[in-house]
C-alpha cells in the first residue's frame, strides 16, 4: 500500500518553494519511488476549489470526484511507494473540510503522514505582515493597531494560531502521524529546506537533485515604508493598479523589517498557551523565548542608489535638462 505524505504548510514557511520544486522535477521524483500528482493546477487551488475556501462554503462534488479519479488514474500509472499532497491552505481544514478530503484519501491508503512546519511566533508573523503590507491588504498603522482577535476572518491576522491548524489533523490520523518540524536553517536537517524535507519523504539522497530556492523572499523596512506611503497617498488599489512600480519598490534592498514592540508583546503574549502545547506534544524546547527588539530603517547608500535607479531613466546630460525627462514616474500620484 502506497504512503501518503500529506504536506498542510504552515503558511510562511517555505511550502511555495517546496511545491515549484515537486511540480518541476516530476519525473525524478518518480524514479525515487515518490508521486508528486498532476492535479491540473496548484494543488492549494485545486482542494479549495473542490472542498470550499471555508467551512461554510459548499463542497463541488464534481470537483471532488475529479480529484479522487485522478489520484487512482496516476497511482495505477505510476507504481510508487509514496504519495505526496502539499498545500498550505490545510493547515486551516477545520472538521468539514478535513474530514470531506480524508474520505478521498482513505479510498488510497490508510498509511498518512502529515508533515507541518512551524515558525516561530515573531518571525512568522513578521513574514505574514510583510505579505499583507506589500499587497496593500493593511496599513502600518492598521498592523501596530491588531489585536488577536482582529482580521482572523480575513485571513490579514499575524497571529499564529498553531494548535487549532495541527490538532484537526492530529484528531482525524492520530498524534503518531504528525511530523511537526521547526522551520530555519538552524533546525533543517542538512540546513537547507529541501534538504529537510526530503528527509520527511525519506528520501534524503534527493536534497542532492532538487533546487533549493526561495520563492517568496522578504521584503525590506524602506520597501515597506514606500509601499505604505503610496498607499496612504493613492488609495488601496493602488498597489494593484501600478503592479510595476510597486514590483520594483518590494525588491529594494535595504533593513530587515521589524514589527512594532507593542505587537510583539501582543503576539508573544498570546501565543504563550499554543507554544507550551507544542512543546508538550513534540516533547522538544520549540522556539527559545526571546526578548522583542525593534529595528529601525537605515536608508543607507545602496538603498538610496537602488531607489534612485529605478527613478532615473538614465544620467542626465546637461543639468538644465528637465526633471520630467529624467524621471521614469513622473505623474503625481495625488
Amino acid at each position: 500500500m502506497v504512503q501518503l505524505y500529506l504536506h498542510i504548510g504552515m503558511h510562511k514557511t517555505g511550502s511555495t518553494s517546496i511545491q515549484d520544486a515537486l511540480e518541476e522535477n516530476r519525473g525524478l521524483l518518480r524514479e525515487s519511488g515518490i508521486l508528486f500528482p498532476d492535479l491540473g493546477d496548484n494543488q492549494s487551488r485545486v482542494l479549495n476549489r473542490a472542498f470550499g475556501t471555508s467551512e461554510d462554503a459548499a463542497q463541488d462534488t464534481s470537483r471532488v470526484n475529479d480529484i479522487a479519479e485522478r489520484l487512482v488514474q496516476q497511482l495505477k500509472e505510476n507504481p510508487v511507494d509514496r504519495l505526496v499532497i502539499s498545500s498550505e491552505a490545510l493547515f486551516h481544514y477545520r472538521a468539514r473540510r478535513r474530514d470531506a478530503l480524508k474520505s478521498v484519501l482513505d479510498r488510497i491508503t490508510d498509511d498518512v503522514r502529515v508533515i507541518v512546519y512551524v515558525r516561530e511566533p515573531i518571525a512568522w508573523a513578521t513574514s505574514q505582515a510583510q505579505q499583507h503590507l506589500r499587497h496593500g491588504r493593511i496599513t502600518l498603522d492598521e498592523l501596530a493597531s491588531q489585536t488577536a482577535t482582529d482580521d482572523g476572518r480575513r485571513g490579514r491576522s499575524v497571529f499564529p494560531r498553531y494548535r487549532a491548524g495541527i490538532e484537526a489533523w492530529m484528531n482525524a490520523y492520530g498524534p503518531g502521524a504528525m511530523d511537526i518540524r521547526p522551520f530555519g536553517s538552524e533546525h533543517f536537517v542538512g540546513g537547507t529546506l529541501m534538504s529537510d524535507f526530503c528527509a520527511a519523504l525519506g528520501a534524503p539522497e534527493l536534497a542532492r537533485k532538487l533546487p533549493d530556492e526561495q520563492r517568496n523572499p522578504s521584503v525590506s523596512y524602506e520597501a515597506i515604508l514606500l509601499l505604505d506611503r503610496l498607499m496612504a497617498r493613492a488609495g488601496r488599489r493602488s498597489l494593484d493598479d501600478q503592479p510595476e512600480l510597486t514590483s520594483a519598490l518590494a525588491r529594494l534592498p535595504g533593513s530587515k523589517f521589524s514589527l512594532p514592540l507593542e505587537l510583539q508583546r501582543r503576539i508573544v503574549k498570546d501565543t504563550a498557551e499554543d507554544v507550551r502545547w507544542l512543546r508538550e506534544i513534540t516533547n522538544a524546547p520549540l522556539f527559545a523565548d526571546r526578548a522583542p527588539e525593534s529595528r529601525m530603517p537605515e536608508w543607507n547608500g545602496r538603498t538610496l542608489d537602488a531607489l534612485l535607479g529605478l527613478m532615473i531613466k538614465e544620467k542626465p546630460r546637461e543639468s538644465a535638462q528637465p526633471w520630467s525627462k529624467i524621471l521614469r514616474w513622473p505623474k503625481r500620484l495625488s
